[in-house]
C-alpha cells in the first residue's frame, strides 16, 4: 500500500483554529494598548471630564494622608469630586506617590498609565466571562472582550484619573463572579467572602455601582439545588462582608455631614430646569438622546455627518440584538430545545436578567440623578460604564441568536468594526480640530496654556 507523500515543506503550513484565535487575541491586545496609550497622550492633562477635580482628589489623599472634609460649597478639602467614595483615589494615588521627584506633568501622566495597566485586567475578566458564557463559540468570547475594552468611552475612562473606570472593572467582576454563584455544581466556600468584598469595593468606589452588591446577592439567593440554610447563610456573608467593608464611609458622613449621601445641594435637578424652559417632553427626549450618544463615545470626538453614519450602524446592530432575542423566544414555543444542550451554548436564564437588571437599574439612578439633583447639565453615558458588560453581553447573544449564522457574523464583525473605527476617527479629531481650537500651542507631557 502506497504511503502519502510527506507534504511540502516549502510550503507554509495554515494555522490551526486554536492559533488563529491566540493570533487574534494577542492582536486585541496590541490593539487596546495602542489605542489607550494614545488616547492617554494626546489628549492635553485637564481636558478629560473633570480630570483636575480628580486629580485635586489624588493629590489631598497623598499630600495629606487622611480623608478631606466635604463642604457643599466648592467641596471642602479636596474639591467637587471628594463627594465620592475614596477606594478609587486612594488606587491612582499610589503611582502619583511613587512618582514624587518627578515633574507634576509626568505624574499625572503615571495615574493615567495606571488607568491602561488596570484595563489588562479588564480583558482578563471579561475574557472569563466570555468563556464562561459561550464555551463553544470563541468568536462570540473575542466580540465580548473587544466591545467592552475597545469602546471609545471604555478607553476615554481607562486613561485619566477618574473613579469610573474603576467601576467598569468591578461590574465586570461581578457579572464573572454572579456566573460562579449560580451555575458552579460545587461552590467554593471562599465565593461568598469574594462577592462580599466586590460589593464593598462597589460601595467605596462609587454610588453608581451600588446595584452590583444586589446582584450578586440575587446570584446566590436563585442559585438552584441548595439547601435552605445555606442559601440564608451564604447570602449573609455577602451582604455583611459588603455592609461592613463599606458602610463605614457612609456611617462617616452621616456623624460629619448627616446624610450618608454626600453631594453638592440642589432643590431640583438640571432636568427640571431644561424643562421649564423647553417642555417636558422635548426635554425627556432630547436628555435620552445624549444619554444614547455618550454611552458609546465622548460628545465631541465625532463630527456631522460621519458621527450619524456611525451612530446609525450602532443602532442598526443593537435592533438586530433586539430582533434576535424575539426571534429565538418565538421558536421556543415551537421547536422543543434540550435543557442541557441550551445551558452548554447559552447563557443561562438568570445572566441574562440580571444584565438586564443591572442595566435597568443603573440606567435609572443615572436618569434620577440627572433630574433630580444634579446641578448642571448631565446625562453622560459614562454613568452607564458599569454596566456596559452587561450591556456587551446583550448585544453579543442576541446577534447570536439570529436564524441566518451567516448574517450574525456578519453584524458581529461589523459591530467590532465600527467600534475600531470610532476610535480612529475621534484620535484623528482630537489631534486635528479640538486641541488646536481648545489648548492651542500645547505640547505633550506639558500643562496646557490657556
Amino acid at each position: 500500500m502506497r504511503h502519502p507523500d510527506p507534504p511540502d515543506n516549502d510550503q507554509p503550513l495554515r494555522p490551526s483554529v486554536s492559533e488563529r484565535w491566540r493570533l487574534a487575541w494577542l492582536l486585541l491586545v496590541v490593539v487596546y494598548t495602542m489605542f489607550a496609550l494614545l488616547f492617554s497622550v494626546i489628549q492635553p492633562l485637564t481636558a478629560p471630564p473633570d480630570e483636575a477635580a480628580h486629580m485635586h482628589y489624588v493629590r489631598f489623599l497623598v499630600e495629606e494622608r487622611r480623608l478631606p472634609l466635604w463642604s457643599p460649597q466648592g467641596g471642602g478639602e479636596a474639591g467637587y469630586e471628594a463627594q465620592h467614595p475614596p477606594l478609587a483615589y486612594a488606587l491612582q494615588a499610589i503611582p502619583y506617590a511613587l512618582s514624587a521627584s518627578q515633574p507634576e506633568a509626568i505624574r499625572w501622566h503615571a495615574v493615567r498609565w495606571l488607568m491602561v495597566a488596570l484595563g489588562w485586567l479588564l480583558l482578563f475578566i471579561i475574557q472569563r466571562l466570555g468563556r464562561r458564557l459561550f464555551p463553544k463559540r470563541e468568536g462570540d468570547q473575542f466580540v465580548l472582550v473587544a466591545t467592552v475594552l475597545l469602546m471609545p468611552l471604555t478607553l476615554l475612562y481607562l486613561c485619566h484619573a477618574n473613579p469610573d473606570g474603576i467601576a467598569l472593572i468591578l461590574g465586570a467582576a461581578a457579572l464573572l463572579t454572579a456566573q460562579h454563584l449560580y451555575t458552579d455544581k460545587e461552590e467554593h466556600p471562599a465565593l461568598p467572602w469574594t462577592a462580599g468584598l466586590l460589593a464593598a469595593c462597589a460601595g467605596l468606589t462609587k454610588l453608581s455601582a451600588a446595584p452590583l452588591g444586589l446582584l450578586l446577592v440575587l446570584a446566590q439567593w436563585f442559585r438552584p439545588q441548595q439547601a435552605a440554610g445555606n442559601r440564608l447563610r451564604r447570602c449573609a456573608i455577602i451582604l455583611g462582608v459588603g455592609c461592613a467593608g463599606a458602610g463605614w464611609w457612609y456611617v462617616r458622613n452621616v456623624l460629619q455631614h448627616g446624610t450618608p449621601f454626600i453631594h453638592t445641594p440642589s432643590t431640583r435637578g438640571s432636568g427640571w430646569e431644561l424643562a421649564e424652559v423647553a417642555g417636558p417632553a422635548r426635554t425627556a427626549a432630547f436628555t435620552l438622546f445624549e444619554t444614547y450618544v455618550s454611552t458609546w463615545v465622548q460628545r465631541g470626538w465625532l463630527a456631522y455627518p460621519l458621527d450619524a453614519w456611525l451612530f446609525g450602524l450602532v443602532t442598526l446592530v443593537l435592533l438586530a440584538a433586539i430582533a434576535g432575542f424575539v426571534k429565538s423566544r418565538k421558536g421556543r414555543k415551537q421547536v422543543p430545545i434540550d435543557p442541557c444542550l441550551c445551558l452548554e451554548r447559552r447563557p443561562s436564564r438568570y445572566m441574562l436578567f440580571a444584565c438586564v437588571g443591572l442595566l435597568f437599574t443603573v440606567f435609572a439612578g443615572q436618569q434620577g440623578a440627572f433630574w433630580l439633583s444634579d446641578m448642571e447639565f448631565n446625562a453622560g453615558g459614562r454613568y452607564l460604564l458599569v454596566a456596559l458588560p452587561a450591556l456587551a453581553v446583550l448585544v453579543v447573544e442576541g446577534i447570536s441568536r439570529l436564524p441566518s449564522q451567516r448574517a450574525a457574523r456578519g453584524l458581529l464583525t461589523l459591530w467590532v468594526a465600527v467600534i475600531v473605527a470610532m476610535n480612529l476617527v475621534s484620535a484623528r479629531r482630537i489631534t486635528g480640530v479640538l486641541n488646536p481650537e481648545y489648548f492651542p500651542g500645547w505640547r505633550m507631557f506639558e500643562f496646557p496654556r490657556r
